[in-house]
């Protein structure tokens, strides 16, 4: 859905996933990658947020979430 440009589809598609708890940090990236689309930055940084709380140790939601602060006008968070 996120290739596909369908990123409405994908946010919720994602958000469903994460809801279930569905393992993977994927959902909360792809969930970013949709919203940061629709220039929906503070959504994204929340969503990245959210992703690290449950997967601190990844680096891929560490590395999106500084790119994401940065679209959104708050480096400081990533």
């Amino acid at each position: 859905l996120l290739r596909s440009g369908e990123y409405e589809r994908c946010i919720v598609a994602a958000t469903e996933a994460i809801d279930r708890r569905t393992f993977g940090e994927d959902w909360y990236l792809r969930k970013a990658e949709a919203e940061s689309a629709l220039g929906q930055g503070t959504a994204a940084l929340e969503t990245i947020q959210a992703g690290l709380q449950r997967y601190n140790w990844s680096i891929r939601l560490r590395q999106l979430g500084v790119n994401v602060a940065r679209l959104a006008g708050q480096p400081q968070q990533g």
